[in-house]
């Protein structure tokens, strides 16, 4: 895992193989969707979450709404756990994805905005890629999926490292430094 403020969090309230076995705790399956990687996390499921929530709450009221996206943050995270269970889950992505693929389930022919295509054709196309990534994580070593993943990221990697000009630094002299004119006396 990286680092930061929030790394500590992370392993104790996201959800982990370790942190649910083998450390006991077992409150990770409820508190693993209240946090969030970063602010643009957060408001991308809370978006999911009133826009795919709020169409079903209109629908079928909030009992439906609490009982799918529950349903569909146990589910998230079990797969997580089987699949990449050593990396802390966290995010409310499942509950967000429970509500989507329920809401284009039950209104098919509906024109999801901003697309213009149908809920059903969105919903599945949305799987299956989901479906793909999924299979493409290096660590399952799935043949041929794991490879294609392991290329894919690899190129990305290359793609991104590409430039046209050389980065170089040059270690600042101590009278370049900024508090370079602050003299501390004994």
């Amino acid at each position: 895992m990286g680092e930061g403020p929030l790394v500590p969090w992370f392993s104790l309230l996201g959800l982990s193989w370790g942190g649910l076995f083998d450390q006991g705790h077992w409150w990770q399956l409820l508190t693993h969707p209240l946090l969030h990687g970063n602010l643009s996390h957060c408001l991308t499921n809370a978006f999911f979450l009133y826009y795919f929530g709020g169409r079903i709450h209109d629908i079928f009221g909030e009992k439906e709404v609490w009982r799918t996206a529950a349903w569909s943050t146990l589910l998230g995270g079990v797969f997580h756990l089987l699949a990449q269970g050593d990396t802390p889950l966290v995010g409310a992505s499942g509950a967000g994805m429970g509500l989507f693929v329920a809401l284009t389930t039950i209104s098919p022919e509906s024109k999801m905005f901003p697309l213009p295509i149908r809920a059903h054709n969105l919903r599945n196309g949305v799987v299956l890629s989901t479906a793909l990534l999924l299979l493409m994580i290096p660590t399952l070593r799935i043949p041929v999926f794991s490879q294609l993943g392991e290329l894919i990221i690899s190129l990305g990697g290359q793609a991104c490292s590409r430039s046209d000009t050389a980065v170089t630094w040059e270690e600042p002299s101590p009278a370049e430094w900024p508090c370079a004119s602050i003299s501390v006396s004994p």
